[in-house]
């Protein structure tokens, strides 16, 4: 899978950062994801300096463990962006992804639209979990009380005794 700027933001900010592990981008994105921080800190002044600085090397540090494809030809990239009516920015993603076989990761609903007539497209919501994230998941804590718990460790041991008297009796003299 291929991540453009929009996917990396929002798998990261809902705590899914751990899908793009497992995925590529483009050098491009480090200056989109830095210029979408920049508009959080100066424009929607929604982050702090300090705060926009903390996201920003988080963020540049799950880019750094992505695979990095290599450019597509700026003619390749020019045609693509002509043929989606797409910015520059948006087709050297769609034509990575294309040169490269990748599925292409997007939250901008116009190049998922143009994405989708050329290869597969999904959104960021869509990307399946990582062993990681599945394996945090099964063992976070769930909201289970004491007497559900208790309950469920009776029955367990007794499971657990049911089975051992199974195993005596077929395999002890």
């Amino acid at each position: 899978m291929l991540f453009d700027a929009s996917a990396i933001m929002n798998l990261s900010r809902n705590d899914r950062s751990a899908a793009l592990l497992d995925g590529n981008t483009i050098d491009l994105a480090f200056y989109e994801v830095g210029n979408s921080i920049r508009r959080k800190v100066c424009v929607e002044k929604v982050l702090t300096m300090e705060e926009g600085i903390l996201a920003l090397d988080s963020l540049t540090n799950i880019m750094t463990g992505m695979g990095m494809v290599e450019r597509v030809s700026h003619r390749t990239v020019l045609q693509a962006a002509a043929q989606g009516s797409l910015t520059f920015y948006d087709a050297s993603y769609l034509c990575a992804a294309e040169a490269n076989n990748e599925e292409l990761v997007t939250d901008d609903k116009h190049l998922y639209e143009v994405a989708k007539k050329r290869l597969k497209a999904l959104k960021s919501a869509d990307v399946p979990l990582s062993k990681t994230e599945l394996l945090r998941r099964a063992t976070e804590p769930k909201n289970v009380s004491s007497e559900e718990l208790q309950k469920t460790l009776r029955e367990g041991r007794a499971e657990d005794r049911r089975h051992e008297e199974e195993l005596e009796r077929r395999y002890l003299p």
